[in-house]
């Protein structure tokens, strides 16, 4: 786990904050707050590299949405990719972005915020690359021109059916 206090801290206002703005339905079929994960809980649950389902939008306003690996760090999501990527050119025009990571009908965890694409030149990119390869083998360097893809949340919704398995 790559969390420090004060980012456990900042997940959890933004996890509280996220349950607070839920519309009804989505309060309703989460049953939030009562299945709702805590900081902790989510930063063990996504340890490592997840598959996601991650959706961005082209430059004609068309969604998309592809399978890709992201993981957790210091409290917010990364995405490996590279700077030749589609999603890339759709997230220099337009940063809205959206990542689900789901469990069938157990667990899931889906976030929607602007998404920040980082070079080499980026200050945690060395660390990132140490997360991707601990889990994966191989980096964004062994793809080409090498990126992440910051998600700066604006939402993160959580679900777990059985929220006590989740360790905190």
């Amino acid at each position: 786990m790559y969390e420090t206090a004060e980012d456990l801290e900042r997940l959890d206002v933004q996890l509280s904050a996220s349950i607070e703005r839920a519309g009804p339905f989505l309060r309703s079929s989460f049953q939030m707050p009562e299945h709702s994960l805590n900081a902790r809980q989510l930063t063990h649950a996504v340890q490592g590299v997840k598959p996601v389902a991650l959706a961005t939008v082209t430059s004609k306003g068309e969604p998309r949405v592809a399978p890709i690996g992201a993981f957790l760090y210091r409290g917010d999501f990364y995405i490996p990719t590279t700077m030749q990527a589609a999603r890339v050119r759709h997230l220099r025009r337009q940063p809205a972005i959206s990542l689900t990571l789901y469990d069938a009908i157990d667990y899931a965890v889906i976030v929607h915020g602007q998404a920040v694409v980082l070079d080499e030149d980026a200050a945690e990119f060395e660390a990132l690359i140490e997360i991707q390869r601990s889990g994966q083998g191989e980096t964004v360097r062994d793809w080409g021109e090498g990126a992440f893809i910051r998600i700066d949340a604006e939402m993160i919704y959580t679900f777990a059916r059985y929220p006590e398995r989740f360790p905190e």
